[in-house]
C-alpha cells in the first residue's frame, strides 16, 4: 500500500508555514515519517531548515492531537520543559508565567495537570512545547474533539505565536 507517492515541497522558515490536509490525507507523514522512524523513506529526503536537517539549534516540536500530562501540576510540566531545554533554574519560575499566561492558563499554574479539562491540557501541551522556542512546531490537530471555547483558544495561541515569529525576521 503506498501511503504517500512523488511529494516535494519547499517552504522558507519566515512567515510560518502552515500543511493542511483532510482527515487521514498524510501530512504528518509528509514531515514527520523520517524524524520518528514511522515509516522509512523509500526514495529522496526529508531535510528541514537551511542545516539540511532536524537537528537545528531550536529544533523542532510536535504537539500530539491527545497530549500526555505529566503527573506534576501544571507549572511542573512546564518546568520540566525548560530543564530538558537546559533553560537554567533561575529562568523557569518567570518562564513559566509567561508561558501559561500566553496559553491563558495563569492561575492554574498548581493545579494537576491530569485534572484539567481537555482545551486546558491542549494549551498546556501547546506551553510545554513552546517553552523550547521551536524553530518549528507540528501540531497534530490540536483543536480536534474540542468544545468551541477551547478550540478559538488553541487558535488564538496559535496566531499569538506566528505573529511573535514573524515580527523576530
Amino acid at each position: 500500500m503506498t501511503i504517500l507517492d512523488d511529494v516535494s515541497y519547499r517552504s522558507n522558515p519566515d512567515p510560518p508555514t502552515v500543511l493542511i490536509g483532510a482527515n487521514g490525507s498524510g501530512e504528518n507523514h509528509v514531515v514527520c515519517a523520517r524524524r520518528w522512524g514511522l515509516i522509512p523513506v523509500s526514495r529522496g529526503r526529508i531535510t528541514l531548515g537551511r542545516t539540511g536537517g532536524f537537528r537545528r539549534r531550536r529544533g523542532v516540536r510536535y504537539l500530539l492531537q491527545r497530549p500526555v500530562m505529566l503527573r506534576r501540576s501544571a507549572a511542573g510540566n512546564v518546568h520540566y520543559a525548560l530543564g530538558a531545554a537546559g533553560v537554567p533554574r533561575a529562568e523557569h519560575d518567570p518562564r513559566t508565567a509567561n508561558l501559561l499566561a500566553l496559553v491563558g492558563l495563569e492561575g492554574l499554574q498548581r493545579r494537576p495537570a491530569r485534572q484539567l479539562s481537555g482545551g486546558e491540557q491542549q494549551r498546556l501541551a501547546l506551553a510545554r512545547a513552546l517553552a523550547r522556542d521551536p524553530a518549528v512546531l507540528f501540531l497534530d490537530e490540536p483543536t480536534a474533539s474540542l468544545d468551541p471555547y477551547a478550540t478559538k483558544a488553541i487558535e488564538d495561541v496559535v496566531r499569538a505565536v506566528t505573529g511573535r515569529v514573524g515580527s523576530r525576521s
